[in-house]
């Protein structure tokens, strides 16, 4: 009989400490791992400005390289081609 006193003791003294661990030590951790995750995420959106995501960017340089006109091929001067 003391021994199941002294075994259902020491799982009510386990299950409090790990419920104590969890609310005391884990839980602060984890909220501010969020606040930081969080804040990293204001960050980004911060650093692409109202011009929205770097997808957006990219694909308004490549429509730019796109418009702008080609130069045209640069050609030998007659004199200095060789005759066929």
């Amino acid at each position: 009989m003391a021994d199941q006193k002294n075994t259902l003791i020491a799982i009510v003294l386990s299950v409090i400490v790990l419920v104590g661990w969890q609310y005391f030590v884990a839980g602060p951790q984890v909220e501010k791992q969020k606040q930081i995750q969080q804040q990293q995420q204001q960050q980004q959106q911060t650093k692409t400005g109202p011009q929205g995501s770097r997808l957006a960017r990219s694909l308004r340089q490549r429509r730019r390289r796109l418009r702008r006109p080609r130069r045209p091929q640069r050609r030998e001067p007659r004199s200095a081609r060789q005759p066929a």
